[in-house]
């Protein structure tokens, strides 16, 4: 998939703002073998996963979420929301 292409599947309302983050994030995911996020399970790591998701071609992209023992019940459940809902896996690690 080209950049345009990624470009051309925003909703309209796309600001100058969200372009040249999706074509920063194009150029730096796509420059390299195995990139990982992080998700937290946040309104913010929400947005960067669907960026993410969207220019990631080759869905080579690792998410990882990191386990403190002290969230909440519903960013668990929130997490799988966006694992059925963008079809990936959410590492799960924690510090033993």
């Amino acid at each position: 998939m080209s950049l345009q292409t990624v470009l051309d599947s925003l909703p309209d309302f796309k600001s100058d703002e969200i372009i040249k983050s999706f074509i920063k994030g194009y150029s730096i995911i796509n420059r390299y073998k195995r990139p990982i996020c992080s998700i937290s399970g946040g309104s913010d790591s929400d947005i960067m996963l669907d960026l993410i998701y969207r220019i990631d071609e080759q869905k080579k992209v690792t998410y990882v979420w990191f386990d403190t023992g002290l969230e909440y019940k519903a960013t668990k459940e929130h997490l799988k929301y966006l694992e059925n809902r963008y079809d990936i896996e959410i590492r799960r690690e924690r510090e033993q």
